[in-house]
C-alpha cells in the first residue's frame, strides 16, 4: 500500500476519533445524572389531564354519557435519598369541562337538563409507597333531569322527567414517580416523552389520563 493510499484510509478514522473526543455531551450527561443522584431534595410539579367519555348522570330508567375533560395539579418536595414525601402536597383542581353530551338511548328524546355539571376528578389526597404515588380524588355526578316515556307506551319521550340528584364516590389512581435523573438520559432509553424545553417528562395516555412531570433540584 502506498503512502497516499494509507493516508486515504487513515484520514476518515482520524476524523471519526476526533469527533468522539470533541463531543462533550456524554460527559455533561454523566455530570447531570450525578447531580440528580446526589440531590437530597427534589421538587415535583405534576399535571394530570383527563379526556374521555364517562357517565355523568343516571336515573331509575335511563342515563347519559358525555365527553369531558379535566385537570389536576400536584406539587410537593421529595426526599431523594429516603424516597418519601416531605410535608403536605399542594393540590389544585380545575373545573370539569363538558365537551359533548351523548344523545338519549331512545330516539326522539329531548336533551337532558343539566342544572349543575359533573366534577370528574377533585384530588383530595396524595400519598406515596416508595416511588408509587397514590392519588385519591372524588367524583360528583351532574344534577338535573332526564326525559322518559312514562307508563303510557303511547306517550312521547319527555312526557315524564326524572329528577337526578348528584352522587359522590371516591376513586384512586396510581402513578409511578420517575427519577429526575431521566432528564439527563436519551429519551428513547427512559420510556417517557420529553417536553420541548427538556425539563418535563411526558407519559403516554392511559385510562384517559396523560401526565406532565417536572422535577427540579432543591438542594
Amino acid at each position: 500500500m502506498t503512502r497516499v493510499e494509507r493516508m486515504r484510509v487513515a484520514l476518515p478514522l482520524l476524523v471519526a476519533l476526533g469527533a468522539l473526543v470533541a463531543r462533550p455531551v456524554a460527559a455533561q450527561d454523566l455530570d447531570a445524572q450525578l447531580k440528580w443522584t446526589e440531590a437530597k431534595v427534589v421538587h415535583y410539579r405534576i399535571v394530570g389531564d383527563f379526556a374521555g367519555t364517562v357517565g355523568i348522570m343516571s336515573s331509575e330508567h335511563t342515563m347519559r354519557n358525555a365527553a369531558i375533560s379535566d385537570r389536576i395539579e400536584i406539587e410537593f418536595d421529595w426526599d431523594n435519598q429516603e424516597m418519601a414525601l416531605l410535608g403536605t402536597p399542594l393540590l389544585r383542581n380545575s373545573p370539569t369541562k363538558l365537551v359533548a353530551l351523548d344523545p338519549s338511548p331512545i330516539e326522539g328524546c329531548p336533551p337532558a337538563r343539566i342544572d349543575v355539571g359533573p366534577e370528574f376528578a377533585t384530588v383530595t389526597k396524595v400519598t406515596a409507597m416508595s416511588v408509587l404515588l397514590q392519588i385519591e380524588f372524588t367524583q360528583h355526578s351532574a344534577k338535573g333531569a332526564l326525559p322518559w316515556i312514562g307508563r303510557d307506551a303511547r306517550s312521547s319521550c319527555g312526557a315524564v322527567w326524572e329528577e337526578v340528584s348528584p352522587s359522590e364516590r371516591t376513586q384512586e389512581i396510581s402513578l409511578q414517580l420517575p427519577p429526575g435523573m431521566l432528564l439527563a438520559m436519551q429519551p428513547e432509553a427512559t420510556g417517557y416523552g420529553f417536553s420541548k424545553d427538556g425539563k418535563s417528562l411526558l407519559t403516554k395516555p392511559e385510562n384517559g389520563w396523560t401526565w406532565v412531570i417536572t422535577p427540579s433540584i432543591v438542594k
